[in-house]
């Protein structure tokens, strides 16, 4: 169930692009579509689609359904995680071969050594909050980074490659989940961990490759969302819960004192959507698919993912399927974010 580097990732996708975005620093670097990806109230899908299978990915935002292209280039680019605030919309993901965070639509590069990536954004009063990874070639050598308001932090790592997939931010401490001690591209050898202001916990396993994808922050409850052999798990303040076997479990969200997990079982490489609700799977179809992001408002409960095995993205409300792309362009849907 080992997922595959970010930046493994963006060296595959950049062999088949045509041309690759320079590095830089934070700030508007001319770059996005920019207008129709303001704020406001809305249900917001961050992800990827293509204009055609052999054509370059492009990172997208979906606002209430609505498709808006975050970039039309010939570089490769995936939109990978969505937060509104204060009427702005922020999206984390990459581009060519750099992280970039749009804002309103206008992409902003940022600093990094070399290859990099964004996963995660998240906004806490005047701060945003991106995590991701940064290395000089992109292989065996990437970092677990995290970039406050533009300026780059490497977090603490136990050596190997690392990787900080989700940020969140609570009474004024900062949590990032992910991957440290990886050895090989398969991530063979990686440890699920927690960072908490900077200071590196691994999580307990139970021995055995492991991964962190998702940090949720509720009172002074700690949730983190992964794997560990090949089951999905769930650990509160460090305690691991088994959900299921050969599963992962993507991201993790708690709201009116539920835990919702949503993830994928896999099995003789067919996927299955899954939705756990304080540890009992729910029913989001029986189709192929997987599901990546989870959000809960009110009594309303946000899935998103993609379908099939041509990976058309959708968005499951409360079960009921909406496809985000009805063509066979290979898109997915990574992030969900409701804005109230």
């Amino acid at each position: 169930m080992k997922r595959t580097s970010i930046l493994t990732a963006v060296a595959m996708a950049l062999a088949l692009s045509f041309a690759a975005c320079t590095g830089g620093n934070w700030g508007d670097d001319g770059g996005g579509t920019g207008g129709g990806t303001g704020g406001g109230l809305g249900v917001y899908v961050a992800g990827r689609t293509r204009l055609s299978l052999s054509g370059p990915r492009h990172a997208t935002l979906w606002k209430d359904g609505i498709r808006q292209a975050l970039d039309s280039s010939d570089s490769h680019s995936e939109a990978c995680s969505v937060y509104v605030s204060g009427g702005d919309v922020y999206v984390a993901g990459w581009r060519g071969d750099r992280a970039v965070l749009w804002k309103n639509g206008i992409r902003q590069t940022l600093a990094s050594s070399g290859l990099s990536a964004a996963w995660s954004v998240f906004v806490s009063g005047n701060d945003v909050y991106v995590a991701g990874e940064d290395g000089s070639n992109g292989r065996h050598d990437g970092r677990a980074v995290l970039w406050k308001n533009g300026v780059r932090q490497e977090l603490a790592s136990g050596g190997g490659e690392s990787t900080a997939w989700s940020v969140f931010v609570s009474g004024g401490d900062v949590y990032v989940a992910g991957v440290d001690g990886i050895l090989t591209d398969a991530y063979d050898d990686g440890h699920a961990v927690l960072w908490k202001n900077g200071v590196r916990q691994e999580l307990a396993s139970g021995g055995g490759y492991s991964a962190a994808w998702s940090v949720f922050v509720s009172g002074n409850d700690v949730y983190v969302a992964g794997e560990c052999g090949d089951s999905a798990v769930l650990w509160k303040n460090g305690d691991r819960q088994d959900l299921a076997a050969s599963s992962l479990a993507e991201s993790v969200y708690v709201s009116g004192g539920n835990v919702y997990v949503a993830g994928y079982r896999s099995v003789n490489y067919d996927t299955t959507p899954m939705l756990w609700k304080n540890g009992v799977s729910q029913d989001i179809g029986n189709a192929s698919g997987q599901a990546w992001s989870v959000y809960a408002s009110g009594s309303d409960v946000y899935v998103a993912g993609c379908r099939g095995n041509s990976y058309n993205a959708v968005l499951w409300k409360n079960g009921v399927r909406q496809d985000l792309d009805s063509g066979n362009n290979y898109s997915l849907a990574y992030s969900v974010f409701v804005a109230k």
